[in-house]
């Protein structure tokens, strides 16, 4: 969708090969040439040092269904950091329990943040998303 809508740089982020691996071959497959893949360890204490070198901000983010991940030791502090290094806005993905994935329980994890706004998108395969704007 970022490549459909215009987006001059995308720079991927990821601590897992095959998701990396994929990406690449969507961008070949598109023609890109304006994107960058970068392995990053989500759980090291240098991850903000480690993504912050490569790019110390950005406009928009894609948080696909990692706010659950089992691999991740601290998404609370993941979040913050890209929370903090977003400008415009989030395209946030939960996962998919129907009983825990609620839209309330996203809007609880939301509200410290103070977003100018929060919209539910719907679902796909039972997973939420949101269209959030600081």
């Amino acid at each position: 969708e970022a490549y459909f809508n215009g987006v001059d740089e995308f720079y991927n982020f990821d601590m897992q090969e095959c998701a990396l691996e994929t990406a690449e071959k969507i961008f070949k497959v598109l023609n890109m040439t304006n994107f960058s893949n970068h392995f990053i360890d989500f759980n090291l204490t240098t991850f903000e040092k480690d993504s912050s070198k490569i790019i110390p901000e950005w406009d928009w983010c894609i948080f696909q269904a990692i706010y659950r991940t089992k691999e991740l030791i601290d998404i609370e502090k993941v979040f913050k950091y890209v929370v903090d290094h977003t400008k415009e806005g989030i395209i946030f993905e939960g996962n998919g329990d129907l009983h825990i994935d609620t839209e309330e329980f996203y809007y609880d994890i939301f509200k410290p943040f103070k977003f100018s706004d929060v919209k539910f998108l719907g679902r796909s395969q039972q997973r939420p998303a949101f269209l959030i704007t600081k």
